[in-house]
């Protein structure tokens, strides 16, 4: 007769388990060995910066609002 480990809380199902039907996750929840995730590799990915600067700066131009048929409307107006 083979003696098993004890028992633990599945973290996933909220399941009774054994220990040796369990893994523990990267971020340390213990779960049924076929409930197992591994990390995503895109939790690994890190951006690049990109440097550089911007060339060319320009103010920003005051907005002309346009209303029917072309007509220019004036802030005064809105």
């Amino acid at each position: 007769m083979r003696l098993r480990g004890h028992k633990v809380i599945c973290d996933r199902s909220g399941f009774e388990r054994h220990i040796e039907d369990c893994r523990m996750e990267w971020n340390g929840m213990l779960v049924k060995a076929s409930d197992w995730e591994p990390r995503q590799p895109q939790d690994f990915v890190r951006g690049v910066p990109d440097g550089r600067p911007v060339e060319i700066i320009r103010p920003e131009e005051e907005p002309v609002y346009v209303g029917l048929y072309g007509k220019e409307v004036r802030p005064e107006d809105l």
